[in-house]
C-alpha cells in the first residue's frame, strides 16, 4: 500500500513517464532476447570478478592474512545486504509507477517486471534531479575508474606475453619497461578498444552465451591457480623472481593496519556490481530468483577470492606483483612449480602458465562490454528529450556508450599503473555500493 506522499510522476518527473528511457513493465516491454537463471547467475559472477580479483593477493600481502580476508568478508555482508536493497527498491519503483499509470490503483503490486529501473531513474524518482545528479556524477567517475583498470590489465597481461613468446625477452609493463615494451603496451590498448567498444553497442542478452563460456572458464582458471600454489606451499619451493620494484611490499604476516585503506578500496572494487542489477535483471526470465542467483553468485565470487588470495600471499610474499597473474610467467612445473630451468619444462607447464595469464586477458573482454553498458545506460537519462527524438533512441544509445568507453581507454594509455588507479577508484565503489542503496531503502520504505 502506497503512502499518500508518494511522488507525483506526471508533475515532477514527466521524462521518467513520457520519454524513450523508461521501459515499461507490460509485456509489450519484454526484451526481444531473455535468459535462464544460469545465464544471469553467470552474468553476475562475471561482473564481480572483474579486476579486483587481480590486485586482492597484493592487498591481502600489505594488510595481513586475518586483516585482509577479516576486512573483505565484512564488505561482502555489507555488499550482499545492499544488493537486496537494490532489489527491493526497484520492486517498490514498479508500484509506485503503477499508480503513476493508473490513478484508480490503491493496492499496486511491487514485484520486479519487465520494466528496467536504471538506478540514475530511481534516485530522480526517490531524490529529485539533485539526487540523479549526484549519483551519476559518482557513478560515472568509478565506472570510469573500472573500466580504466580493465584496458590497462588487458594490455600489460597481452604485453608480457607477446614480449615472452615472441622475442623471448622480459617486458613487465609494472617494471622499468623499456621504450618498445611501452609501444606494445600502446598497440595492445588499441586492440583492446577495437574489440570491446563495438561489442558495447550490443545489449546484454546478446552477449549472453560468450557470458556463461566466460564464466566456466574463471572457475577453471580460479581452480589451476589453486592447485599450483597449493603444490607449491606443500613442497616449499621458494618463490624467487626479481621484482625490485616492489621489494619495498612488506610481507605483514597476520594483522597490519598500515595495509587497511589497500585491502578496503580493493574489496570495495572487487564487490561491487550493484549497479549493473537493473540490467542484469530485466531479460531474466523467471524474476522470483533474482535475489537467490545473485546472492549466489556474490559468495561464490568471494570464495574464490578468499582462496586464491590467501594462497597467493603465502606463496608469493612480497614478491607478489599487484596484477597476479603475472607472477606465472616462470611458472615450470618443476620442484614446487616455479623451480627448475623455464628452458626445460615441459609442455603442460606451458599450458598451466598460458591458461592462468590469459585469465585477465579474456575476463577483460568479457567484463568491460558489461560495465560500459550499464554505464552507458545511465548515462542516456541525462539525455534531453529533444535530442533523443532528433536522433533517435538508439542512436543516443550508442553515443552514450562510446563516451563511456573510449575516455577510460584513452585513461589507460596515460598511466597504467594498477595501485594508482585502485586508490582512486575504491572511494566511489564504496558509495555506489554501500551508501546509495542505503539511501534509497530509506527512502522508498516511507513511500510503501
Amino acid at each position: 500500500m502506497l503512502s499518500e506522499g508518494f511522488p507525483d510522476m506526471s508533475i515532477n518527473y514527466p521524462s521518467l513517464l513520457n520519454s524513450g528511457n523508461a521501459q515499461y513493465g507490460s509485456s509489450a516491454d519484454r526484451p526481444a532476447k531473455t535468459y535462464t537463471t544460469f545465464t544471469g547467475f553467470a552474468l553476475c559472477v562475471n561482473l564481480i570478478i572483474g579486476t579486483g580479483i587481480f590486485n586482492l593477493p597484493h592487498a591481502f600481502v600489505g594488510s595481513g592474512l586475518i586483516l585482509g580476508p577479516l576486512v573483505l568478508l565484512i564488505c561482502s555482508i555489507f555488499a550482499w545486504w545492499c544488493l537486496v536493497w537494490v532489489i527491493e527498491v526497484c520492486a517498490r519503483a514498479e508500484g509506485i509507477m503503477q499508480c503513476m499509470e493508473n490513478k484508480n490503483i490503491k493496492s499496486p503490486v511491487h514485484s520486479i517486471t519487465w520494466r528496467r529501473f536504471d538506478l540514475t531513474e530511481l534516485c530522480l524518482l526517490f531524490y529529485a534531479k539533485k539526487g540523479k545528479v549526484i549519483f551519476l556524477i559518482g557513478m560515472t567517475l568509478y565506472c570510469y575508474g573500472v573500466l580504466w583498470a580493465y584496458a590497462a590489465v588487458f594490455s600489460s597481461s597481452v604485453t608480457s606475453l607477446v614480449w615472452q613468446f615472441g622475442f623471448h625477452k622480459e617486458c613487465n609493463i609494472y617494471d622499468n619497461p623499456t621504450g618498445w615494451c611501452h609501444a606494445t603496451y600502446y598497440i595492445c590498448l588499441v586492440v583492446y578498444a577495437l574489440i570491446v567498444i563495438p561489442l558495447t553497442c550490443l545489449g546484454v542478452a546478446e552477449q549472453a552465451f560468450l557470458q556463461v563460456l566466460m564464466t566456466i572458464y574463471r572457475f577453471s582458471a580460479f581452480g589451476v591457480m589453486c592447485v599450483t600454489l597449493i603444490v607449491g606451499i606443500y613442497r616449499s619451493q621458494p618463490y624467487e623472481v626479481d621484482v625490485s620494484m616492489y621489494d619495498n611490499v612488506s610481507y605483514s604476516g597476520l594483522v597490519n593496519w598500515a595495509g587497511f585503506a589497500q585491502i578496503f578500496t580493493t574489496a570495495a572494487v572487487a564487490l561491487n556490481f550493484h549497479f549493473m542489477i537493473p540490467d542484469v535483471i530485466q531479460p531474466l526470465r523467471t524474476k522470483k530468483y533474482v535475489v537467490s542467483l545473485s546472492s549466489a553468485a556474490l559468495f561464490t565470487s568471494v570464495l574464490f577470492y578468499v582462496l586464491v588470495s590467501v594462497l597467493s600471499a603465502l606463496f608469493f610474499g612480497q614478491k607478489i606483483l599487484p596484477l597476479v597473474t603475472l607472477n606465472w610467467k616462470g611458472y615450470t612445473g618443476m620442484d614446487g612449480g616455479w623451480g627448475g630451468n623455464i628452458e626445460n619444462r615441459p609442455f603442460w607447464a606451458v599450458g598451466i602458465q598460458l591458461w592462468v595469464m590469459l585469465f585477465p586477458i579474456l575476463d577483460m573482454l568479457s567484463v568491460f562490454p558489461l560495465v560500459g553498458i550499464g554505464l552507458g545506460n545511465n548515462l542516456q537519462q541525462i539525455a534531453p528529450d529533444s535530442f533523443i527524438q532528433k536522433l533517435g533512441a538508439r542512436k543516443v544509445q550508442i553515443l552514450c556508450r562510446l563516451v563511456a568507453t573510449i575516455f577510460p581507454i584513452l585513461f589507460a594509455a596515460a598511466l597504467g599503473n594498477l595501485e594508482y588507479i585502485f586508490s582512486f577508484t575504491g572511494l566511489f565503489a564504496f558509495f555506489l555500493e554501500l551508501i546509495f542503496p542505503c539511501l534509497l531503502q530509506l527512502k522508498s520504505v516511507q513511500y510503501c
